[in-house]
């Protein structure tokens, strides 16, 4: 049994490295398993967000109670 190698081109090499092809080829598990971490990641990067916000606009925006008063019914 002989076996032959072949050398791949720069384009194959260049498709294979593309995240956008090797989507291509995702089966049906491979696709749930890929958004499944998508949604991991973009809650983590909200969260990250959403508090380092919070704390930013903590920091910008004092708040004084003094001058609040309750509403009253008339």
């Amino acid at each position: 049994m002989e076996i032959i190698e072949l050398s791949i081109t720069a384009e194959e090499s260049e498709n294979y490295r593309k995240i956008t092809n090797r989507l291509k080829v995702l089966g049906a598990v491979g696709w749930v398993k890929a958004y499944i971490w998508a949604v991991v990641y973009v809650v983590i990067f909200c969260a990250i967000g959403f508090a380092l916000a919070g704390r930013y606009a903590l920091t910008i925006m004092p708040v004084s109670y003094t001058h609040l008063t309750l509403p009253t019914i008339a």
